[in-house]
């Protein structure tokens, strides 16, 4: 069982989020490789944002201006949920997965219904190196921007290889496509990064 809070204020903007999340989780192994993990739960969110508003057209002649910023606030509830099978290997894991629930935005929109469905792979090909796939797709809703809906579809590769003792050297790579029902919005992003992670342990970090 898990219940999460979570509290959110969007910086150099009047708009905050706050949700409440409580959750049942639900692992078994069907078989000595087959994992099944299951989540289960409702969240009620409380957000607040200025939206814009059109004046009436007599105070719109006065002070020459048609709209308006005012404060709206609104309380919305919904479910969450969750499901990932995942197949072990000798030295290699591959899962699917699903989740939805509250995510409080992106840049794009705001607080958002999200929906994201994807496969990853996790390949340790020796004891210095783990190499990792995620490839996902992403839908999220706004709850306050009328019908806005944001899409996105990419994925991840990653290395990790052990340099020494418990340090490692973490690469990756992240390309995905962006777009908007409203807006026209059609973008792509490709990131790449390096760092160094610390992981004590016999195996090598899984990065997925």
């Amino acid at each position: 069982v898990n219940y999460s809070y979570n509290d959110y204020e969007f910086s150099g903007l009047y708009g905050r989020s706050r949700y409440h999340n409580p959750s049942f989780f639900y692992n078994r192994a069907l078989s000595p490789v087959w994992k099944l993990s299951l989540s289960a739960g409702a969240y009620r969110v409380e957000t607040s944002r200025l939206m814009s508003v059109r004046l009436d057209p007599v105070i719109a002649a006065i002070i020459g201006q048609t709209t308006t910023l005012q404060p709206l606030e609104q309380i919305s509830y919904g479910p969450s949920a969750g499901v990932t099978i995942a197949r072990e290997f000798e030295r290699s894991v591959f899962s699917l997965y699903y989740w939805r629930g509250i995510r409080p935005g992106n840049g794009f929109i705001t607080t958002s219904e999200s929906d994201t469905a994807g496969t990853q792979y996790s390949y340790t090909a020796t004891e210095r190196l783990n190499v990792g796939l995620n490839l996902y797709m992403n839908r999220q809703k706004a709850i306050m921007q009328g019908n806005q809906i944001y899409y996105a579809a990419g994925g991840n590769v990653g290395l990790n290889y052990r340099l020494g003792g418990a340090f490692y050297l973490t690469t990756f790579v992240s390309y995905w496509h962006n777009s908007r029902n409203a807006g026209g919005l059609e973008r792509n992003r490709l990131n790449v990064g390096a760092g160094i992670t610390w992981s004590p342990g016999e195996l090598p970090l899984s990065l997925f």
